[in-house]
């Protein structure tokens, strides 16, 4: 499984923050994040016992915009990225290769799907971030790149399915390429997201099974389920409802592997117990999060075990919801929502609303017994949390983040699991 022949005295584990939470779009804006907000971060689990072996090197997963990627591919020596990062202390284990363009601008929303795969410039962007990886890794082993589950939900009809197809493909042949070259495996991890095409593992099961694998000779299915595998997110897990280690029990069944885990956690809202005036007080809270920037999904269930309903965004929610209560105030019994607003994992709760925080410790459980190596937090939230949840500094807020998630039960034990075996190693080997 991914990141297994990467094993070291982090018990094997490769866990990160995601830097697509900094702002910029120019390789100048990717090096000075870095510096300020990085280098803090490194520092801040430096100092602290329990952390710092989480920062020799720091691990980090990269996010570098299409034009960042272009000009390091064409304009730069193959050494220069891997010289920037060790001179600061980092190493990049994964891409996030979603985002790609400005994903700071004022307004992302949907476009944030665009380029889908149906469209030859997301190929062209995943082959450039592969270049770059692969001279980041010179040695061998597995990373991967995580990417965009096709594209939005509504927009995608059987000629682009049919593109999108053909680019996977295409992807999965300069993946290989690569890997017969330098003798790095670079996986591309396919990420499901609430209103996406592929939203639930089970999409991702179809769109090998009846898209990607049918007619393929016994070495190119090998050669695209070694290439293509799965980001499971867990936030997006727990917006759809999807039990964390189910889902990924899913994908294994399938013979999908699962490349990297975001550690990542929703808004989570109970209204079942709460009065008509609590509920009118938790709409109110929640305006606080219907930013104008990303798109927020509200994913309703109305009963335990009841189907759920999609709403695309979260200020649309906040007011059909409150229509509905100020004609009948019962209309909202019985309904918990899930809100794809990445709030901090280590918070157990955001602005006096709960979070899914609770599912991560299944997600990494799961996760470790399967074999998956890297995780990485993705919170890229923090610029549009409400002001009182932001730090004074943001490292501070990632740093915490981190240090919460290297100290979870499960990173623990395969720490501790990992260890013991390089002690016994010796007495094993003599004669």
């Amino acid at each position: 499984m991914s990141g297994q022949g990467h094993r070291d005295a982090r018990g094997g584990l490769r866990i990160g923050y995601c830097t697509n939470v900094h702002a910029g779009t120019c390789l100048e804006d990717v090096l000075g994040n870095l510096d300020r907000h990085a280098d803090g971060v490194r520092r801040r689990l430096a100092a602290d016992a329990a952390t710092r072996r989480w920062t020799e090197p720091m691990d980090i997963g990269l996010w570098l915009p299409v034009e960042t990627a272009r000009r390091l591919r064409t304009e730069h020596p193959p050494s220069f990225l891997a010289e920037q990062l060790a001179a600061r202390g980092l190493r990049a284990f994964t891409f996030n290769g979603f985002p790609y363009g400005d994903f700071h601008r004022r307004s992302v929303k949907h476009e944030v799907y665009r380029p889908g795969w149906d469209d030859p410039r997301r190929l062209a962007y995943t082959r450039d971030l592969a270049e770059v990886m692969a001279t980041l890794h010179p040695s061998g082993g597995e990373v991967g790149i995580s990417t965009v589950p096709i594209t939005w939900g509504s927009w995608c009809d059987e000629p682009a399915w049919e593109r999108a197809v053909r680019n996977l493909r295409l992807a999965v042949g300069h993946l290989a390429e690569i890997e017969a070259r330098t003798g790095l495996c670079v996986h591309l991890d396919i990420e499901p997201e609430p209103g996406c095409v592929l939203d639930r593992p089970i999409h991702l099961v179809r769109l090998f099974e009846d898209r990607l694998l049918p007619r393929l000779a016994s070495g190119e299915e090998a050669r695209v389920r070694r290439h293509l595998r799965a980001c499971h997110d867990a936030c997006h897990a727990a917006v759809m409802f999807d039990g964390q280690a189910e889902s990924m029990q899913r994908l294994r069944d399938a013979g999908i592997a699962v490349g990297k885990v975001q550690v990542s956690s929703a808004l989570d809202i109970d209204f079942a117990p709460l009065s008509a005036s609590e509920r009118t007080e938790t709409l109110e809270r929640l305006r606080g999060f219907a930013e104008p920037r990303y798109l927020h999904q509200v994913v309703i269930r109305r009963r335990h075990d009841g189907p759920v309903v999609l709403v695309e965004d979260l200020p649309e929610a906040i007011e059909a919801a409150a229509a509905a209560t100020a004609s009948d105030p019962a209309s909202l019994d019985g309904t918990r929502w899930r809100v794809h607003f990445h709030v901090p994992v280590h918070a157990a709760e955001a602005g006096r609303l709960g979070t899914t925080q609770a599912s991560i410790d299944a997600c990494l459980a799961a996760a470790i017994e399967q074999g998956v190596r890297d995780f990485e937090v993705e919170t890229y939230a923090w610029s549009v949390l409400p002001e009182a949840m932001q730090p004074a500094e943001l490292s501070e807020g990632i740093a915490a983040e981190l240090a919460w998630t290297v100290q979870r039960p499960a990173v623990l034990a395969q720490r501790e699991l990992e260890a013991d075996a390089r002690v016994d190693a010796p007495a094993m080997a003599a004669p």
